[in-house]
């Protein structure tokens, strides 16, 4: 599909009020012709037909320019903001590349636990288990039975996204226990098809060392905030800027809830603490006037048509 936004969209885009900011988010890059086949898995060229995209119709810039004091609305255009979240091994491999020939600028939410351990958090773990067709028994743990055949793209994650949020409403210990499990029952085979995983510190280095990179704190122990006690929020968020700063030199000053999930307590510490925005997650665009630490913003994935992100983009 072409780059273009029909009339009816781009008459509303142009009518978007001063000072509104599209925050896109993403989770990680693939290969063209490869998986991993799950949402947060970007191909290449689709993201570069949406970077595309996002410099035709907006002034593309950092949080900081964005939700900062000297915020402007330069030649007429809105202004769009292009995250990441996690920390994924797929941001060394492909947006290092691509921003050696397009030097947009960034923010990557880095959740440090996995960074410093190896070890992936349950959700890449269990994506990674379940890539290859496989039958999930849950019962004993009321959650029922999964199977998993040849399907890809959007038909496959269709099976797997509904496991994925149901395990997120359970507590970190029954959630760890059933990621074992699922590993377990999908067998070695899993290892190999495993593509998910962290970066690695020194890989981290490199990335938040690329022009126009800034690093943003996205918790130590990635569980949902608003679900745990506020004092091991505070303790997550704040191992979690430290080590940022420590490990890239970056001055940490922008969070992104894990999940999106926040309140007003989570928000009030994040301010508390010195950060300077907090973004959230939930397709909408940041207007202007709205609180600080807890901006909007748009999921993007590997199955979203270009049509949804255009009128996500134009608030629609």
């Amino acid at each position: 599909m072409a780059a273009t936004f029909p009339p009816p969209i781009l008459r509303r885009l142009r009518r978007v009020p001063d000072g509104t900011v599209a925050v896109l988010c993403y989770h990680t890059l693939g290969t063209d012709d490869q998986g991993p086949d799950v949402w947060t898995a970007l191909r290449i060229r689709d993201f570069r037909a949406q970077i595309k995209l996002l410099r035709r119709w907006f002034d593309v810039v950092d949080m900081d320019t964005a939700f900062g004091q000297a915020q402007v609305r330069t030649q007429g255009k809105p202004l769009a903001v292009v995250t990441f979240d996690d920390g994924d091994i797929g941001l060394y491999r492909h947006l290092i590349p691509f921003l050696a020939q397009d030097q947009v600028p960034v923010t990557v939410y880095v959740a440090t636990s996995q960074i410093q351990t190896g070890v992936p958090y349950w959700f890449d773990r269990v994506m990674n288990a379940l890539q290859a067709p496989i039958a999930i028994d849950l019962t004993l743990d009321e959650l029922g039975k999964w199977r998993f055949g040849v399907q890809s793209g959007a038909a496959r994650w269709q099976l797997l996204g509904p496991l994925l949020e149901t395990m997120k409403t359970l507590v970190p210990e029954r959630r760890a226990l059933l990621t074992e499990k699922i590993e377990a029952q999908a067998g070695r085979g899993a290892e190999q098809r495993a593509a998910l995983g962290p970066m690695s510190v020194a890989q981290l280095q490199a990335l938040a060392a690329c022009p126009g990179v800034t690093i943003g704190a996205h918790s130590h122990c990635h569980n949902l905030l608003d679900q745990i006690p506020m004092k091991q929020a505070r303790e997550s968020v704040l191992t979690s800027r430290a080590l940022l700063q420590e490990w890239t030199g970056q001055d940490v000053r922008h969070f992104a809830y894990p999940n999106g999930n926040h309140n007003a307590a989570l928000r009030g510490m994040l301010r508390d603490a010195g950060f300077a925005t907090a973004v959230a997650l939930d397709n909408g665009l940041a207007l202007p006037g709205g609180d600080a630490f807890a901006l909007s913003r748009i999921a993007v994935g590997r199955h979203d048509p270009m049509w949804r992100i255009k009128l996500r983009l134009a608030g629609l």
